[in-house]
């Protein structure tokens, strides 16, 4: 981890991070360090403590594109998850492009819609090995938000990410034209589910 937090300290000007796995307090803090513009990584238990500020520090005042992921149950004091300890989200001030993993997202996600109007799109983000579950709770979803995607993510998700930071096409522009094209009326507007492990999208 010392290497890490090193290597954040070495491009403290980096505007595209991604960060895989758990993360530290000491990591944290060096996170903070940076403004970066989009961002992904693994929320911990600690992240909502009142002396770190949560979605209200410094470090999203520039972030326009934010990844969360979540895997609940995993502790026992795990992360509350709902609204009262997530409602911070709303006051990132430049936030359009929001994915949550599917354990925030069953617990936020109509708030988040109804709260974050800024956002353009809001992906509910899944693995390949999650299709099954991505696929019942988007024929759920019933009459959604249209910015919402129910998205499977190939499984390349790195480079993917990698992509996008070189100026490509990534799961962020891909997520954004599925709901540009709903909104056009070439798609269904019943439909949330974009599936790019088969290629296809499905209702």
């Amino acid at each position: 981890m010392n290497e890490y937090r090193n290597l954040l300290a070495t491009c403290a000007g980096s505007i595209n991070i991604s960060i895989g796995g758990e993360i530290d307090l000491d990591f944290l803090r060096a996170l903070y360090e940076m403004r970066p513009r989009r961002l992904a990584f693994v929320v911990p238990r600690m992240f909502f403590t009142c002396d770190l500020g949560g979605f209200t520090h410094p470090l999203f005042e520039s972030v326009t594109h934010l990844d969360l992921y979540h895997e609940s149950g995993l502790q026992e004091d795990d992360i509350d998850l709902n609204w009262e300890t997530w409602s911070e989200l709303a006051s990132i001030p430049v936030l359009t492009h929001l994915a949550l993993s599917h354990s925030i997202a069953c617990s936020i996600l109509s708030q988040v819609v109804s709260q974050c109007r800024r956002l353009a799109v809001t992906i509910v983000a899944a693995y390949p090995w999650e299709r099954e579950v991505s696929v019942r709770y988007s024929q759920n979803l019933g009459s959604a938000d249209a910015r919402v995607v129910v998205m499977v993510l190939s499984a390349d998700y790195n480079g993917d990410w990698e992509l996008g930071a070189r100026g490509g096409e990534d799961f962020w522009i891909r997520a954004e034209t599925f709901v540009n094209r709903k909104r056009a009326g070439e798609i269904d507007t019943s439909c949330y589910l974009l599936d790019e492990g088969t290629d296809q999208m499905t209702v």
